[in-house]
């Protein structure tokens, strides 16, 4: 399976000075970037192909980039993406985003609105939006760094799981917790369970039943084991 550099180095080439150190979760603070580079119009970043693609069109109208703010534009431009299965895994991670936190939907409803079931970042050979791209991973890369959370939890899975990028559980946790920190669901979920794998049983319970406040279905049955275990 071809795989892009670690996100160690990404750090680096993009303008970070170290590695995030992940110690205590209430001690973990952004990494700081060159501004610059989060306006992502290069073309040593991405070619041509991507820049003029249906994904890039919905994220300038998901972040008013050149033109207003229009969700609907974005949402209709990004299931074309993913129907014409390109750059499929970030349109639909922006999507679900999307109907889950500015439409307000239930995890249901939204699977049911967008049709999907939800997998959306992995790079294996069965997924069905594809192996991840060089150009997304970057993409994912940067856009985490610039403080964009739905890029921070794509990045903070792919880190704990070992798609694509290199496997390394701290900085997958690091990425969660950053996401996570911004109010993003799936973040949530997805952090209490990496914690709750890592022996960390209170935050884990914690960051799990904010999950399930938000919405996060089948929680409870691990919620009250872990409190069974403290």
């Amino acid at each position: 399976m071809k795989r892009i550099f670690p996100i160690a180095i990404v750090l680096t080439l993009v303008g970070c000075t170290s590695t995030p150190e992940v110690t205590k979760q209430d001690a973990i603070e952004s990494v700081q970037i060159d501004t610059a580079v989060c306006s992502l119009y290069s073309p040593t970043l991405y070619g041509e192909e991507f820049l003029q693609s249906d994904f890039f069109d919905a994220w300038k109208y998901e972040k008013g980039v050149g033109r207003e703010i229009n969700i609907d534009k974005a949402m209709a431009l990004y299931k074309k993406s993913v129907d014409k299965r390109k750059y499929a895994n970030l349109a639909s991670l922006h999507n679900d985003y999307i109907l889950l936190q500015r439409k307000n939907l239930t995890y249901t409803e939204a699977a049911f609105d967008s049709g999907w079931v939800f997998s959306y970042i992995r790079s294996g050979e069965k997924d069905d939006f594809g192996k991840l791209t060089e150009e997304e991973a970057r993409w994912l890369a940067v856009h985490s760094l610039c403080g964009e959370p739905t890029e921070q939890y794509a990045v903070g899975l792919l880190n704990i799981n070992g798609d694509f990028f290199k496997r390394d559980v701290n900085t997958g946790v690091y990425f969660l917790t950053l996401a996570a920190k911004q109010g993003h669901y799936r973040a949530q979920t997805a952090l209490g369970l990496a914690l709750a794998e890592r022996g960390e049983t209170q935050a884990a319970i914690d960051w799990l039943t904010l999950a399930k406040k938000n919405g996060s279905p089948n929680l409870e049955g691990m919620i009250q084991f872990l409190e069974n275990t403290k």
